[in-house]
């Protein structure tokens, strides 16, 4: 979607914005407890912020792990935006700042019915369905590498 910017969450203005998306999308959408939704590790967390002019749009959050690893999750597009590559464009942001940090591997829980996006982006399914916060979730994960000197790792 043209003008649309993600960048990264910093101020606690920022983080507001995130916490007002998640708390739509996932808590009163989702009905996923509030308690489950905002959890101990949002404060190691790289969080990022999607904007289109002055409305925040979308959020997702980066977590590291040990080994070069990091995790995406919590991402989420308020209703009125989804279906335009918003979330697609915050993934890539969050993909850049981890291979950016060195990680090689990013993994994800997905919840089931997007895995087809994820996919789309290079994401490879592993293991069996499983429920996280009463929903169905898949594991997914997808290998960063160099690609002829570009950090897109996804053949176009």
């Amino acid at each position: 979607m043209n003008g649309v910017l993600v960048k990264r969450a910093y101020t606690s203005g920022d983080m507001a914005h995130v916490w007002a998306i998640r708390e739509q999308v996932f808590v009163q959408e989702q009905g996923v407890p509030s308690g489950l939704e905002m959890d101990e590790q949002d404060s190691l967390a790289l969080h990022s912020l999607a904007w289109l002019n002055d409305e925040p749009i979308g959020a997702g959050r980066l977590l590291w792990l040990p080994d070069g690893l990091a995790r995406i999750g919590r991402m989420a597009v308020k209703f009125q935006f989804r279906r335009q590559s918003i979330g697609g464009l915050i993934l890539n942001f969050l993909e850049g700042e981890a291979f950016n940090a060195g990680t090689y591997k990013i993994e994800l829980h997905a919840q089931s019915y997007v895995k087809a996006f994820y996919r789309l982006h290079g994401y490879i399914l592993e293991g069996s369905p499983f429920l996280e916060a009463g929903i169905e979730h898949v594991y997914m994960y997808r290998i960063m590498a160099y690609t002829h000197g570009s950090q897109d790792a996804d053949p176009k």
